[in-house]
C-alpha cells in the first residue's frame, strides 16, 4: 500500500496537483538566487514542472551528469567541486521553493532539496509540517519518517546520521502492523551509510535489525528482503572479519531462513503465497551458495589465455592464489561489464604506482572471464570467440589489467544444444551473475565479495575501501614468491 500510494502521490506532486493540507509559510532565504531552467526537458508544461520533486529530480540529474562528466581514467575523483555544483543548483531551485504554497507530498522533495542545498534546519521544518498534515494516516506518517531518513542519510555527514538516526527512531515507535515496509527500508538505509563511512559495527546492526523485521512482515511484503543479495552481502563481508564471523554469519542464515516459512496460521495453502516460498528459497539459496566462499581457501585460478602477465601462467595448472599475494577478482564478460573496465583500470594502475611498496608483494587486480560459444548472434569456435575478444579487451579498450579468459571446447548439451564446456572458476567461486568482485588474501582465503548491480554499483568509495583493504593485506602477507 505504501508503494501505490507513493506512486500516485508523486504523480500528482509532479503534474502540480495539490492536496487539501495546511501550506507551509514561505520562508525568505536572502542568499538564494533565481530558480534554473531544468537540466532534463520533459513534455510537462514549465508552470508545472517548477515543483519540489521537479527540482530534486533535476538536483539528481545534475549530480549525475557530473560523475559521468569526469574522465574515467583520472584516480582521483573530485568529489568537492561536484558537492560544490550541486549544492548550488538545490540552493537556486530552493529560492523558488521557499516563496510557493508547499503541500503533502511536496514537502518530501524539498525537503530533499534543502538537504542537499546545506539547509537542514528548513528540511526538517518540511518533514514537520508533512508530519502535522490533518489525517495523516500512520502509514503515511510512517512513509515520511522512511523520507527523512533517507534524505539524511544521503550523505558522508556525522551530523546527518545522527538526525536521520534520530528520525529511525521516531518511526520504531509506530506500530509496525503500519509501518513495517517503511521502517525496513529505513534500516536498510543507515546500514549502508554506516557501511559507506566505514562503521562496519554499525552497519551489522542496523542490517540485523532490518532482517529481524522482515520476518514480522506480512508474507507477501517479505520478497524486499530476497531479492537483493548485496545487503546480505554486506553484512557477511563485516562479519567475517571478525573472528567469530562465521557463527554470526550462521546466524542470519538461520533467520533469513525461518523468514521463507509460511506462516502457521492463515491461508497456508494459498497457491499465491506457495509461489511467493518458492521466489524466496530460491533467492536464499543463491545467496547463500555465495557466502559459502568467504572463509575458504581456493588454491589456483584456471584459465585457457593469459593476457597482460608479466611472466607465463601454465594453462593446466592455472595460477596459484596462495603465494603471499592479495588479489582482487573481477569476474565479467564483454557485454555486461564494459562500464566497470575504468574502475579496474584504474585500481590496476594505482597497485602497480603510487600504491606500490617495495619489498612487498604488490597486490593485483585480475580480470577473469569466458568464453560462451557465440558472438552477437552467431555462434562460433572457440578460436574464433578469442579473436573477438582479443579486439575488444586489448586493441579497443587497450586494458592493461591481467586478463584470465577460459576458451572450453563446445560440447553437445543434452537438448542437444552446442555450449563450451563451463569455467572450473564459476563452480570454486560460487558465480552466481557478472560483474562478480573477490577479494583473496596472499594465503588464497576469500576475504569479501560483491555483486554489484544497478541498484547499488560499485563506486568510488567502494573503490578507495578496497585499495585499503588490498594494502592492508600486503602488509599482512608473509608470502615472498614470484607473482605473475
Amino acid at each position: 500500500m505504501i508503494r501505490i500510494r507513493c506512486c500516485v502521490g508523486l504523480i500528482g506532486a509532479w503534474c502540480g496537483l495539490n492536496a487539501d493540507t495546511t501550506p507551509l509559510p514561505a520562508q525568505a532565504l536572502d542568499s538564494l538566487t533565481a530558480p534554473p531552467p531544468l537540466l532534463i526537458r520533459t513534455s510537462v508544461p514549465t508552470e508545472h514542472a517548477v515543483t519540489p520533486i521537479g527540482s530534486a529530480f533535476d538536483v539528481a540529474m545534475v549530480r549525475w551528469a557530473a560523475q559521468f562528466e569526469t574522465d574515467p581514467s583520472a584516480t582521483s575523483f573530485p568529489y568537492d567541486s561536484i558537492n560544490a555544483r550541486v549544492k548550488t543548483r538545490a540552493r537556486t531551485w530552493l529560492a523558488s521553493l521557499v516563496h510557493s504554497d508547499i503541500r503533502a507530498l511536496y514537502l518530501d522533495e524539498a525537503g530533499r532539496v534543502a538537504v542537499v542545498a546545506g539547509e537542514d534546519s528548513l528540511a526538517q521544518h518540511y518533514v514537520a509540517a508533512r508530519l502535522s498534515s490533518p489525517a495523516l494516516t500512520g502509514a503515511d506518517s510512517a512513509y515520511t519518517f522512511q523520507i527523512a531518513v533517507e534524505m539524511f542519510a544521503d550523505t558522508v555527514s556525522s551530523a546527518h546520521l545522527t538526525i536521520a538516526t534520530n528520525y529511525l527512531a521516531r518511526l520504531a515507535r509506530l506500530p509496525l502492523a503500519v509501518a513495517d515496509e517503511a521502517y525496513y527500508s529505513a534500516l536498510v538505509t543507515l546500514a549502508r551509510a554506516y557501511d559507506a563511512v566505514g562503521h562496519g559495527d554499525s552497519a551489522s546492526v542496523y542490517g540485523l535489525r532490518a532482517f529481524a523485521v522482515l520476518g514480522q512482515m506480512p508474507y507477501r511484503d517479505r520478497w524486499v528482503g530476497f531479492g537483493d543479495a548485496s545487503l546480505y552481502l554486506m553484512l557477511a563481508n563485516r562479519m567475517m572479519e571478525r573472528p567469530d564471523g562465521r557463527t554470526q554469519l550462521q546466524r542470519l542464515d538461520t533467520l533469513l531462513t525461518a523468514a521463507t516459512k509460511l506462516p502457521a496460521e492463515g491461508p497456508a495453502a494459498d497457491s499465491t503465497l506457495r509461489v511467493m516460498q518458492q521466489f524466496l528459497i530460491g533467492s536464499l539459496q543463491r545467496t547463500l551458495a555465495m557466502s559459502t566462499v568467504l572463509g575458504t581457501r581456493a588454491d589456483s585460478l584456471r584459465g585457457t589465455y593469459f593476457w597482460n602477465f608479466s611472466s607465463n601462467a601454465s594453462p593446466v595448472h592455472g595460477i596459484p592464489l596462495a603465494d603471499g599475494t592479495p588479489r582482487l577478482l573481477f569476474f565479467g564478460d564483454a557485454d555486461c561489464c564494459r562500464t566497470q573496465f575504468a574502475t579496474f583500470e584504474r585500481m590496476h594502475r594505482q597497485l602497480q604506482g603510487p600504491l606500490s611498496t617495495p619489498g612487498r608483494q604488490t597486490p593485483r587486480v585480475y580480470f577473469v572471464t569466458t568464453t560462451h560459444g557465440y558472438w552477437r548472434y552467431l555462434e562460433v569456435t572457440p578460436e574464433e570467440e578469442v579473436h573477438q575478444l582479443h579486439a575488444v579487451y586489448l586493441d579497443s579498450a587497450k586494458l592493461t589489467i591481467p586478463i584470465v579468459l577460459w576458451a572450453g571446447p563446445i560440447r553437445t548439451t543434452p537438448d542437444g544444444g552446442r555450449l563450451p564446456i563451463p569455467s572450473p572458476n564459476l563452480a570454486t567461486f560460487h558465480v552466481q551473475g557478472a560483474p562478480y568482485i573477490l577479494l583473496i588474501d596472499g594465503n588464497g582465503v576469500i576475504r569479501s565479495l560483491w555483486l554489484p548491480d544497478g541498484r547499488h554499483p560499485f563506486t568510488r568509495a567502494d573503490e578507495a575501501h578496497l585499495l585499503e583493504r588490498l594494502t592492508m593485506l600486503a602488509r599482512e602477507s608473509t608470502g615472498n614468491r614470484t607473482t605473475p
